[in-house]
């Protein structure tokens, strides 16, 4: 029969290394529920609203025929309702009509030998999503032109007016055409506006209208020696 002293010393003892053990592991365990928060932290910051998984390990059949797999995984991906760094298990038969049972947990509450065994995994993760971005942003900016071009179907903008339109504007508004003036290069752009849109250049207006007309298409013109202008 065993000495009933013996056995509660040895308890003791053993109950003692324990706690000794599970305070180092929780203390442990803290520390890098902390680590990945700020990980977290820094990726919400980016605002990737991207989700993308790394595969921890892969358990099948170890018979032919046997259909079972079990999966472990660790992702970004959003998990009750908040996006963050993410663990996944999958469970079910590889055959045609299963239906996999799926648990998806955020890094910090999931089990802890799940998340011990993924964080040899949270570089890949990192470098999954940075390819995934880059994937994404390629596809985005296929698709761009095709948006805009329905985007001016549906919801077409005015057309700004131009230089030439403005002054063309001007002179409506004012009834008034240049006359008298004998054109040359410096005031030539102003001077083709009038004769496209048929205006008679044989009358003569202030001098100041001219200016300002001037100014509505950008142009400044040189008056020619001999130019008669009336003032």
């Amino acid at each position: 029969m065993p000495d009933p002293t013996s056995l509660v010393e040895s308890v003791s003892t053993s109950f003692l290394e324990l706690t000794s053990v599970a305070n180092t592991l929780n203390q442990v365990s803290d520390a890098l529920g902390k680590a990945i928060s700020e990980i977290d932290e820094g990726l919400k910051k980016l605002n990737l609203g991207i989700t993308t998984w790394v595969r921890v390990s892969f358990k099948g059949g170890d018979e032919e025929g046997d259909c079972y797999y079990y999966v472990e995984e660790l992702g970004y991906a959003k998990a009750d309702g908040k996006w963050g760094i993410a663990l996944k298990t999958t469970e079910g038969l590889d055959m045609s009509g299963d239906v996999p049972d799926v648990e998806t947990f955020l890094f910090n509450e999931a089990p802890r030998s799940l998340r011990l065994k993924a964080i040899e995994k949270i570089p890949a993760l990192l470098k999954a999503l940075s390819d995934e971005s880059a994937k994404v942003t390629k596809e985005l900016e296929g698709k761009l032109a095709d948006v805009r071009a329905v985007a001016a179907v549906v919801n077409p903008q005015p057309t700004k007016p131009t230089k030439q339109k403005s002054l063309l504007d001007a002179l409506e508004k004012t009834k008034v055409a240049v006359v008298g003036v004998t054109p040359n290069e410096e005031y030539g752009k102003l001077e083709s506006a009038m004769l496209n849109a048929g205006l008679d250049l044989t009358l003569q207006v202030p001098r100041g209208a001219l200016e300002t007309i001037a100014a509505s298409a950008a142009v400044a013109p040189s008056w020619p020696a001999g130019t008669a202008v009336k003032k």
